[in-house]
C-alpha cells in the first residue's frame, strides 16, 4: 500500500480540501482502495463532512440529493474509508508519537487498501508523527502546498526541507493561486521557483500543476456540497472551475505507480 499526504507546517493552505478531493478522485473515478486516516482530533473535520453529507442524501429537498438523483453515485458500500487518530498534537509523547508511527507503517504492510491518505494538522515540532514517518522511509510521497504569500512559501520550503530524506518524494505545490497569473504565463510563480532552485539539491521539486484559486467552487461547496465531498467524484464542478486538480492527481497516481 501506498502512503501519501498534503502537508505544510502553516495551517490554511488546503491541505484537508486536497485531501478530500484525491480521495474521492482515487475512490471513485480510479476505484482504488482509499483509507483517508484523520489526524486533526478533536475536530475530525473529514468524518463531519461524511456524517452531513450522509444526513443531506436522506433529505429530497437537499441539493446534494437532488444531484444525487440526477447522477450515478457510488453505492454507500463502496466509500472509501475515514479513520481517526485518537491523538492530538497536545498529547504527542515520544511513546504516542511511537504507537501511531508504528500503526502506520503497520497498515502499509497491510494489502487491505491501495493507498493511505494522512491528514496532519499543522505544526513546527520536529518530533511530530509525518517527520518521524518521512525519517523512518514510511511515506511514499508528500506534496506541500502554499500560496504566492511570501510567508507561506517560506513555510513551504522549510517544510519540504524538514521531509526531505533519503528516498522520501517531496514536491511543492502552488495552491489558491490567482487564475490572472497562471494564464499570463505564471511568471510570478517562475519567479518564485526560480528563487528557490537551491532545493533541488535536496531532490525537492516543484509539481507542474499549479492549483488556481476557485473561489466560486468553494461557495457552491458551502451551498450545494459540491466540491468537498467525500461521497462521490464531483466532475461537472471540478471541470468547471479548476480542472488542474484532474492534472494534478494524475501526477500522484503516476508518481506512487497506483
Amino acid at each position: 500500500m501506498k502512503i501519501f499526504t498534503f502537508f505544510n507546517c502553516k495551517g490554511g493552505v488546503g491541505k484537508t480540501t486536497l485531501i478530500i478531493l484525491l480521495a474521492s478522485y482515487l475512490a471513485y473515478v480510479k476505484h482504488l482502495r482509499v483509507i483517508v486516516v484523520d489526524m486533526e482530533k478533536p475536530d475530525y473535520r473529514i468524518r463531519r463532512f461524511r456524517e452531513s453529507e450522509i444526513e443531506q442524501l436522506a433529505d429530497p429537498s437537499t441539493p446534494l440529493a437532488r444531484y444525487a438523483s440526477r447522477n450515478q453515485m457510488p453505492d454507500p458500500s463502496t466509500y472509501y474509508t475515514i479513520q481517526e487518530s485518537g491523538l492530538t498534537m497536545y498529547e504527542y509523547t515520544p511513546e504516542s508519537i511511537r504507537d501511531q508511527v508504528d500503526r502506520i507503517a503497520d497498515m502499509k504492510c497491510d494489502d487491505e487498501y491501495d493507498v493511505a491518505l494522512l491528514d496532519f494538522p499543522a505544526g513546527f515540532a520536529k518530533g511530530l508523527p509525518i517527520y518521524r514517518l518521512a525519517e523512518e522511509g514510511i511515506l511514499d510521497a508528500v506534496y506541500v502546498p502554499h500560496a504566492l504569500e511570501s510567508q507561506e512559501r517560506r513555510s513551504a520550503c522549510r517544510t519540504a526541507l524538514g521531509l526531505a530524506t533519503d528516498g522520501e518524494k517531496v514536491r511543492l505545490l502552488w495552491n489558491n493561486v490567482d487564475a490572472n497569473i497562471i494564464r499570463h504565463q505564471g511568471h510570478r510563480l517562475d519567479e518564485g521557483e526560480r528563487e528557490v532552485e537551491f532545493l533541488k539539491d535536496y531532490e525537492v521539486l516543484y509539481s507542474p500543476t499549479r492549483i488556481k484559486h476557485f473561489a466560486k467552487a468553494a461557495q457552491e461547496t458551502d451551498e450545494k456540497c459540491f466540491v468537498r465531498t467525500t461521497v462521490c467524484w464531483p466532475d461537472r464542478y471540478v471541470r468547471m472551475w479548476c480542472p488542474e486538480l484532474i492534472d494534478l492527481f494524475e501526477e500522484i497516481v503516476n508518481l506512487l505507480q497506483l
